[in-house]
């Protein structure tokens, strides 16, 4: 939640969350041709796909920059970037899985209700076993 405008703790949290439950809402319609065979002669036929993604979310410090200067790439470091691609590999195909440190600040967000449910512990690489939760919609507060 920090690229381009730096943004941090519940505000960098929110950001990534909302972005994800775009993305899940965006592809949940999408189809796309496919072509396969389908016997010996090799004929085809097209079929209607699906993309299916999974997403992951963590929230802490890490460091950013540009690398290299032949082919410059912006890329990011640190422990926390691991956990979110652990939280990324143990989710399930439509859904938003997120690290107990991403539910507390989502939790305690200021201008959206997040829609969360326990997902139990997940043994993750590296980390042992971690607590984690569902994100599966949000609702934006009504303005006193």
């Amino acid at each position: 939640g920090g690229c381009p405008n730096r943004s941090s703790g519940s505000q960098g949290a929110q950001q990534i969350a909302l972005f994800a439950l775009d993305l899940i809402e965006l592809v949940k319609n999408f189809r796309f041709s496919s072509s396969t065979t389908t016997n010996e002669k090799d004929e085809s036929s097209s079929q209607q796909q699906q993309i299916l993604v999974r997403c992951g979310i963590n929230s802490g410090p890490l460091v950013a920059g540009v690398v290299g200067s032949k082919v410059p790439k912006f890329s990011v470091y640190g422990d926390v970037v691991n956990a979110a691609s652990r939280m990324e590999s143990t989710s399930e195909a439509m859904r938003i899985q997120c690290s107990e440190t991403t539910y507390r600040l989502l939790r305690d967000a200021s201008s959206w209700d997040f829609d969360m449910t326990p997902r139990g512990g997940v043994d993750v690489k590296g980390k042992g076993r971690m607590d984690t939760w569902w994100i599966k919609d949000a609702k934006r507060r009504a303005e006193d």
